[in-house]
């Protein structure tokens, strides 16, 4: 015999949650409509190394070895990799960087970025500290200290 009770609805801030707990059971995949793959992955990869041994090569013998060739590099590398990215979202993709890739920041996110920098930076101080003490002694460096009008360092 059923006394004529319904439970009540869920929340929205239950359904939310219910929401979150079934997208964190699955792994991500890339929905169907993806046209692309390791394959392109590894194109993207090809030309931004390849303009990278370029550019090593350039760059020197135009700036000299400095340390804005560096940076240089480093700015080309990382924005070679946006900017694949992006084209590869839009062309390829549906044009989210959420849906294509599963990027999504949550305010959360930034707490345990750093929690795990700091974490691994002092589990590193320790193996460093272990290794000094297993060789004997202090490490002497070659390398001059770098001169302080390099802010940017």
């Amino acid at each position: 015999m059923t006394t004529g009770q319904t439970e009540p609805s869920p929340t929205p801030r239950q359904r939310r949650a219910e929401d979150r707990r079934a997208a964190a059971a699955l792994p991500y995949t890339p929905p169907d409509g993806s046209r692309w793959g390791a394959g392109t992955a590894l194109v993207v990869l090809v030309i931004t190394l390849a303009l990278l041994v370029v550019l090593r090569g350039a760059l020197p013998a135009v700036l000299g070895d400095t340390q804005l060739a560096d940076l240089l590099l480093w700015t080309v590398f990382y924005g070679g990799i946006l900017i694949a990215l992006a084209i590869v979202c839009k062309r390829f993709g549906t044009g989210s960087w959420v849906t294509d890739f599963g990027l999504q920041i949550r305010w959360f996110d930034v707490f345990i970025g750093l929690g795990s920098a700091i974490g691994i930076r002092l589990i590193a101080g320790m193996i460093d500290g272990f290794v000094i003490t297993l060789m004997g002694g202090t490490p002497k460096s070659n390398l001059a200290p770098p001169a302080p009008e390099i802010g940017w360092v």
